[in-house]
């Protein structure tokens, strides 16, 4: 297709990602849907059926990233959060909801977010560090009131921290985001006693 001059689209990508899904290739599957997020070809709900069911019918899998041909964000968040414990479904959805903030789809990822709650899978801190980096690499840091909760407390503050700081090493050389800054602000207020204040964080 690429030698003929053709651009695969939602249906080329979404044919790869569940055929390696069936075959049990996970970490293929994987590979093939992010690059379709970086060639800014947007899922539909058929290309998240396959990456959710089929991950998730293998839970607690560690997806292997060293047959792939590079470095994957999906990869290395999903087996973080698997390690940590956290449940395979909400894991997967985690995973996607990075992947896709990190490409600069976070209205895409918040219409899955919507999705996700359906499928009986809450926010989490995961989830809010994946809105509050794609809302600080959109230059809208200021609206960071409505992606974390002030519900959170400094342990998942400190979670959400984590996962900034993952996708931090996936930014393209000389990019910086405000993210890390704004938890670390966060954690130091809930560390002094200060969680009920109304938290004023300058994203300056």
């Amino acid at each position: 297709m690429k030698y003929c001059g053709l651009e695969p689209n939602v249906v080329t990508y979404t044919i790869l990602v569940g055929s390696f899904c069936k075959e049990g290739k996970l970490a293929e599957a994987v590979f093939y849907f992010e690059l379709m997020l970086s060639n800014k070809c947007i899922p539909n709900d058929v290309t998240y059926n396959y990456v959710v069911n089929g991950i998730t019918n293998s839970p607690g899998e560690i997806l292997d990233n060293q047959s792939l041909e590079k470095k994957s964000l999906f990869v290395e968040s999903y087996n973080m959060m698997i390690s940590d414990g956290l449940a395979p479904g909400a894991t997967v959805y985690n995973s996607i909801l990075l992947c896709l903030c990190q490409n600069g789809m976070t209205r895409i990822a918040l219409q899955l977010k919507d999705r996700m709650m359906k499928n009986g899978h809450l926010p989490d801190p995961v989830s809010c560090a994946a809105f509050l980096h794609g809302f600080c690499l959109e230059g809208k840091s200021k609206e960071w009131r409505n992606v974390i909760s002030h519900d959170l407390n400094e342990q998942e503050l400190k979670i959400a921290l984590k996962f900034t700081e993952l996708l931090s090493l996936w930014l393209p050389c000389g990019i910086t985001c405000k993210e890390s800054v704004i938890l670390q602000t966060l954690i130091e207020r809930c560390s002094h006693g200060n969680q009920k204040e109304d938290l004023e964080v300058s994203a300056k």
